[in-house]
Order: structure tokens, then sequence, then C-alpha cells
């Protein structure tokens, strides 16, 4: 949404905070500030690493101002450097660490054990 003047959106950003959570019908609508075109050109940096990640369903995000997090096996890591978090992610790809651990069925059956993705395939343990 676009604002003619900033005070406008002093204002609507205030009383979303004040308010909590906004609703449209059956939908939550979040509000976010604008983010400088430094911040922006920092953040997409991470374009290529972030792709990736989300091709092997690994958790990520984006920390203020331009920090990528990533999550494997439990483990929180940050980069600040694109070159750092490439570096990371050949490791796990070379190495096969990603482990997904499966919980137990519904019906209590052989749902239960260990898969390990190696080079984005799946393998039983």
């Amino acid at each position: 949404m676009k604002f003619l003047n900033f005070q406008d959106v002093v204002r609507v950003m205030r009383a979303a905070r004040q308010k909590g959570r906004v609703m449209y019908g059956d939908q939550e609508i979040k509000f976010f500030p604008d983010l400088s075109a430094e911040v922006l050109r920092q953040r997409r940096r991470f374009d290529d690493i972030k792709q990736r990640l989300r091709s092997l369903n690994l958790r990520y995000g984006i920390v203020y101002p331009a920090k990528l997090r990533v999550t494997v096996n439990g483990q929180t890591h940050e980069f600040e450097d694109p070159s750092d978090a490439e570096k990371f992610l050949q490791g796990i790809q070379s190495t096969g660490v990603l482990w997904i651990y499966l919980e137990e069925g519904a019906g209590g059956g052989a749902a239960n054990g260990v898969v390990s993705l190696f080079a984005g395939k799946l393998r039983w343990l």
C-alpha cells in the first residue's frame, strides 16, 4: 500500500501496533516498515543462497538489517556475507549432514525412523 503522506504511514503503523492483530474478515493483515534501498540491496545478495536453501527444504530467514539465518538439525547459523553462507551450504551438501527425524505415525506404525538427505536424495538409515 502506498501513502502520499508520511504522517499517514506513522499513524497506521502506530494503530496496528496498538491493536495487535488486525483482521480483514478471516485474514490477518500484517504491517511492516519500509526498508531503505541499501538494506534491500544487501538482502538481495542472499537471493541465490535462499533459492538453494528452499530447494533443500531448509528453514531460513533474513534478520534485520541483512543477515541470513539458517537452521539445520536444530542449530541456528547466521551469515552476514553470502560467501560464508555458500561455503556452509557446500559443506552441508558434500558431507550430507542433513538429518530429518520422523515422529511415530498416528497408527503407532513404522514411521518412526531417521532419514538422511544426501545431495537432495532421501535414504532410510
